[in-house]
């Protein structure tokens, strides 16, 4: 199978100096589009336009069966998958990915963790980065984000940062709020340090090879205290979302008890009725008995 995955890197559908497509691409896929977001998404990640040379990324255009096939094995909700540092898949047969209905957008999305692989190497990076950079890179806004992220404060289902590295395997419900917690992760390193972050934190990690490390020495915070910040920011970011639904929460569930409350007095009314009814038909009857009981014999005269 590796094979026949080696020959359709070479098998192109176009040929740009960064991009190569190959397999049944879309038309509605922006080629050019696409070659100039990589390029900005490089440059943003590494600013001395220092990172090294690598050959152009290819981005395959598969059915699933071709993918399974291949041993590629993308979850149900997944729109695309990167694959080391040079290789994108797109399903061709099945609806876009529930975080974004723009193929472009998933493409784009899929090119920053190439780019994130390519630019940190061999050093890991926490699937929470890889994703929340990709989402705030790509653009991807998802319009549920918020009430998702203010439902989870709630609740108290917050993802735990180091949890998300088993993303791949969550439903897609959990799979939301994991990008959508990534996304927000990012968002307050960004409000809280700039966008120029994401560079020295990268110019760090090759120097320290450890990702955690490099957090300390960029911000001067370990993953763990950056979680906590990330949770309070989150509190005071949607105090309002948080209120609005604790207070149209506490409406429904006074709606429903109200539901609960009449429809048991409306039993408890009927079985009255029923008894009450049942009650007097042994009345009646017991009277009509009396009465038999009580009228003269009838006399037979022949």
């Amino acid at each position: 199978m590796k094979i026949v995955l080696f020959l359709l890197l070479f098998t192109f559908s176009s040929a740009g100096a960064l991009l190569k497509f190959s397999g049944n691409m879309p038309p509605e896929v922006k080629s050019d589009y696409l070659e100039q977001q990589f390029q900005r998404i490089l440059n943003t990640l590494d600013s001395t336009h220092t990172q090294p040379h690598y050959l152009p990324v290819h981005i395959l255009f598969l059915d699933r069966v071709t993918q399974r096939n291949l041993g590629i094995h993308l979850p149900e909700w997944g729109g695309g998958g990167a694959i080391g540092t040079d290789t994108v898949v797109i399903p061709t047969d099945k609806n876009s990915a529930f975080h974004s209905r723009n193929i472009n957008k998933i493409i784009v999305h899929e090119l920053v963790h190439i780019a994130i692989a390519r630019h940190f190497g061999r050093i890991r990076v926490p699937r929470w980065f890889h994703e929340g950079t990709a989402m705030t890179l790509s653009g991807e806004i998802s319009f549920d984000e918020q009430a998702i992220l203010s439902c989870a404060i709630i609740t108290g289902k917050l993802i735990p940062l180091d949890s998300i590295e088993f993303l791949n395997r969550f439903s897609q419900s959990k799979a939301s709020l994991a990008y959508s917690q990534s996304h927000a992760v990012l968002a307050f390193l960004i409000d809280t340090y700039g966008i120029e972050l994401i560079p020295e934190l990268i110019a760090a990690s090759r120097k320290t090879r450890k990702f955690e490390d490099a957090c300390i020495q960029t911000f001067g915070l370990s993953i763990k205290e950056i979680e906590v910040l990330f949770v309070r920011y989150l509190q005071k970011r949607y105090p309002l979302l948080i209120v609005a639904f604790s207070f149209s929460l506490f409406w429904f569930l006074i709606l429903v008890l109200s539901i609960i409350a009449w429809f048991i007095i409306y039993v408890r009314k009927i079985r009255k009725l029923n008894i009450m009814g049942s009650e007097e038909s042994l009345r009646d009857e017991q009277d009509a008995g009396n009465e038999l009981a009580d009228a003269p014999p009838e006399i037979n005269e022949t």
